[in-house]
């Protein structure tokens, strides 16, 4: 599941994101104490800056709260298909748009 809420005023947006993974079962580990993998809930929140011209700044921060994975009894020890290991992450990314004539 996810959740998504913005604002957005003039030439700048704040939007928030709550990502969720429900529990579910590894049936792999049925009948034991690994069987069951906890929910995990992430929060996002992104500022963007668009100019009038061509050049975009974006500072966002991915997983605010930095949540660990829920363990899982793999090699890993989480669900790389469902989850990230990675923790609290702060990006700044600038977008160039060439200015075409349409």
């Amino acid at each position: 599941m996810r959740f998504s809420a913005g604002v957005h005023r003039g030439d700048y947006s704040l939007v928030n994101y709550l990502n969720s993974v429900s529990s579910y079962v590894n049936g792999a580990f049925a009948g034991t104490q690994y069987e069951q993998v906890d929910r995990w809930m992430t929060w996002d929140l992104s500022l963007l800056r668009r100019s009038r011209g061509n050049f975009d700044v974006a500072l966002s921060a991915v997983n605010l709260l930095n949540a660990d994975p829920p363990f899982v009894a793999w090699e890993q020890n989480y669900d790389g298909f469902t989850h990230s290991a990675r923790g609290r992450r702060v990006k700044l990314s600038a977008t160039w748009r060439a200015m075409g004539s349409g």
